[in-house]
């Protein structure tokens, strides 16, 4: 090989090295490389799943005479007070060979007996009775215990064609003010803020709630979201399994491992500046989602209500800066 081409070897080497240099090991000391993103904008839904059970002043009411039964009403029809559910028409005899056993068991002292089948108050009627109308009452919810709830509870369509004296015949529900109840482990409750409105995805339908209690239950969290919003299947079903979206917000997305402080205080980003530099910018954070976070675009108001310029779509946010 000639020593013109050895020489043109050495160099490639040499620029090889350079160029290896220039890339990997520079950055590692100096800090010229930086990993950063773009931002976008975008939507933050904080959730959590959860089971749940719906509680609602509700009434139960028993035949007081054997007969066959005539409807006036469909399940889930609203009436008001005074109005005729039904009719009996006396009749001895047996029913339709169903047992009512377990329902009367479990409801006890919860029912009523009614003889007029009129209303004592406006309401939903429903024919899906579980035996648990007197056990998940408003006023009962505190004392309601996650370990003391039944795996499963299967309302049970007591609609007929005869009935026999003390059997259940209808209910009543309540829907100007209904709750849903569940319970959350220690490190999903701080999703719960009492009064905050949150968004509460049940089996066939959506409803708007309101925080309305948070309380320890032993190594859990009992969480109640009351409302007074159309839900479908509010007579039928007793409960399920749902998802709670406890936060929805709009913004410009910035990862949380870009989100840093100044020797102010103040929270920011470090935004790269068309020298290559990066400049601390102050930011306002709407709703985080441990991960994310929706902050406001182009300028916020602080707490003195000067208007502060902050970061805007496609700015490039240096990421994993630490805090200081």
């Amino acid at each position: 090989m000639s020593n013109g081409k050895k020489l043109l070897i050495l160099v490639m080497i040499l620029a090889a090295g350079l160029l290896y240099g220039a890339i990997y090991l520079v950055p590692g000391v100096t800090g010229a490389l930086q990993k950063t993103e773009i931002v976008h904008y975008g939507e933050i839904k904080v959730s959590q799943g959860m089971t749940f059970y719906i509680v609602r002043n509700e009434k139960v009411y028993l035949s007081e005479r054997s007969g066959d039964i005539n409807y006036y009403y469909e399940e889930g029809a609203q009436v008001r007070k005074g109005t005729r559910i039904l009719e009996v028409t006396s009749h001895p005899g047996e029913s339709d060979e169903r047992s009512f056993e377990d329902l009367l068991e479990r409801l006890g002292g919860s029912a009523f007996p009614s003889t007029s089948f009129n209303t004592e108050n406006h309401g939903l009627v429903s024919y899906y009775i579980d035996g648990y109308e007197g056990t998940f009452t408003p006023e009962a919810i505190p004392t309601i215990k996650r370990e003391d709830i039944p795996e499963m509870i299967t309302p049970e369509n007591i609609t007929r064609k005869r009935v026999v004296a003390g059997e259940p015949l209808y209910k009543i529900c309540d829907h100007t003010r209904w709750y849903i109840l569940g319970w959350v482990e220690k490190g999903e409750v701080s999703k719960f803020n009492v009064g905050s409105s949150v968004t509460a995805e049940l089996p066939g339908g959506t409803v708007r709630a309101i925080v309305d209690q948070v309380r320890a239950d032993g190594d859990w969290w009992q969480i109640v979201l009351s409302t007074s919003r159309y839900y479908e299947g509010f007579t039928k079903l007793r409960g399920g399994e749902a998802t709670i979206i406890t936060a929805n917000a709009t913004g410009i997305l910035v990862s949380n491992d870009s989100i840093t402080t100044d020797e102010e205080g103040r929270i920011g980003v470090y935004v790269r500046k068309k020298d290559g530099d990066f400049t601390f910018t102050p930011i306002k954070v709407i709703n985080t989602d441990g991960i994310w976070s929706a902050v406001e675009a182009s300028y916020f108001y602080d707490e003195e209500g000067k208007e502060v310029n902050t970061i805007d779509v496609y700015d490039e946010v240096r990421r994993n800066v630490g805090n200081g």
